[in-house]
């Protein structure tokens, strides 16, 4: 047998959110872009920030090519500060949101997470289409809507193509 947790887990409180589909739906949507945002932000880093970082390191790197060592490595970092807080900056905001990305895909969206995502996915109704997010993540894709219309299908090979006017010169 095996032995009981000392700890217990809290009460379950009733959700105040609502749980229809189109909720639950519109909070992945504002997780995502959230997970997009951040992707972008680090992506702009990378390309702003790690190239000034190695800029400034480059006289190390030319001595690193020559004869290379950890402790050249350790010594480079260290002399130069700036350029290891943005190489460290840059790596570190990578791997955790690797990390957090991997959680959410394996595991679900946490619900404390959840929550505070639901709260706003709540302001976002409620400003409606004031608010810069609505049309991201709250406007309902219906069937007219242009973003699920298919694409315009050419007429069979046996059927003549639709004649299209002429413009008046």
């Amino acid at each position: 047998m095996w032995p009981k947790p000392i700890w217990k887990k809290p009460a379950a409180q009733p959700d105040p959110f609502p749980t229809d589909s189109d909720f639950q739906a519109e909070v992945e949507r504002l997780h995502q872009h959230w997970m997009n945002m951040r992707w972008r932000w680090l992506r702009l880093l990378w390309l702003a920030v790690v190239p000034l970082s190695l800029w400034h390191l480059r006289d190390e790197i030319a001595l690193w090519r020559q004869y290379f060592t950890w402790t050249a490595v350790r010594y480079g970092l260290i002399y130069h500060p700036l350029a290891a807080t943005g190489l460290i900056l840059c790596a570190s905001l990578t791997v955790s949101t690797l990390l957090w990305q991997s959680y959410t895909l394996l595991f679900g969206i946490p619900t404390d997470y959840r929550r505070r995502l639901s709260e706003r996915v709540l302001e976002i109704r409620q400003r409606g289409p004031r608010h810069p997010l609505w049309r991201r993540v709250c406007q309902s894709f219906q069937a007219g809507s242009s973003a699920t219309k298919p694409l315009a299908q050419h007429p069979p090979h046996d059927q003549p193509h639709p004649q299209r006017r002429k413009r008046a010169p």
